[in-house]
């Protein structure tokens, strides 16, 4: 069975001031701070490909689909930007949508026991809270929004039930 996960709860507080007022960009360019991040598998039931009982589900090589996430926003936020801050975070890029092509074959049998079962195409993403705004002299931070997101990375991920 697929579960549905459902974004962090928000860090209070305003991401710190950096160390040093010299480090400290102020002015209007807006920017995320990450709050949180954690990774999660991220699905369709769209993408699902279902077999009889003792039968075979193959994903080929080449297939492709895409995998679609979450930006939750409270006041304003800019999603281009907060994916951008989340994919330096994290050290890979993460889009809100992503289309993806299967780099190997994926094989499942349905159990016996099983009427029918499917085989689920999805990615490995992140999901986590942030905070949108800009710093103001010297290094107060301005939130203008803040809220969760989920993104998608290109690695495949399959589950199957």
């Amino acid at each position: 069975m697929v579960t549905t996960l459902v974004a962090a709860v928000l860090t209070a507080g305003a991401p710190a001031a950096p160390a040093s007022a010299a480090t400290c960009e102020t002015g209007s360019t807006r920017t995320s701070r990450t709050l949180s991040s954690a990774s999660v598998y991220l699905g369709n039931a769209n993408n699902r490909v279902y077999g009889q009982s003792g039968g075979t589900i193959t994903i080929s090589y080449g297939e492709t689909w895409t995998t679609t996430g979450t930006l939750s926003v409270s006041g304003t936020a800019n999603a281009g930007v907060v994916f951008a801050n989340v994919s330096v975070t994290v050290g890979v890029s993460v889009s809100y949508s992503r289309a993806t092509s299967a780099t190997s074959s994926y094989t499942w049998k349905v159990p016996k026991s099983q009427k029918t079962g499917w085989v689920e195409r999805g990615n490995y993403g992140y999901k986590g809270a942030y905070t949108y705004g800009y710093y103001k002299s010297p290094c107060t931070w301005v939130e203008l929004g803040s809220g969760s997101y989920k993104g998608a990375t290109s690695r495949p991920w399959y589950t199957h039930s």
